[in-house]
């Protein structure tokens, strides 16, 4: 029953191709429908552009604004709190204690003949909780 439609069908379609002045209003339509897809297929295919950075959470240690933001270097100071206008930084949360605080970020300068042993040390000893000294700790953010 199906394949009897189907024929009917392209018989239908070869007689409309066939005579020329019908030929037309066929081609047409089945035309204009491929360059609507194509345009459709290209326009989807532009590559969306996002902002430089990341999005994190941040927190002003003299208000308690807490935000989330588009961040490319928080340690350049140029991210200020909205109502404040204090620098942020990371809400931070110690794992041993419960102390929530704020991390600002700090520049860490290395000494020349630092081992990678020393310099883990330094980068460890600048995520210590400043109220009970582990290092034991974790970023907040609203879904914490």
């Amino acid at each position: 029953m199906r394949e009897l439609r189907v024929q009917t069908f392209l018989i239908k379609l070869r007689a409309l191709l066939r005579d020329r002045r019908k030929r037309g209003f066929v081609l047409l339509p089945l035309l204009l429908v491929v360059l609507i897809l194509v345009v459709w297929i290209q326009i989807a295919s532009w590559p969306v552009e996002e902002p430089p950075g990341a999005l994190v959470w941040l927190k002003c240690p003299a208000c308690d604004f807490f935000g989330e933001m588009q961040v490319v270097d928080l340690s350049d100071g140029s991210y200020r709190c909205l109502k404040c206008k204090a620098k942020l930084g990371y809400p931070r949360k110690c794992n041993k204690c419960s102390y929530e605080y704020v991390e600002l970020p700090q520049p860490i300068v290395f000494a020349k003949d630092a081992t990678k042993a020393q310099k883990f040390a330094q980068l460890e000893d600048a995520r210590r909780c400043p109220n009970c000294g582990s290092t034991d700790n974790c970023t907040i953010s609203l879904a914490h």
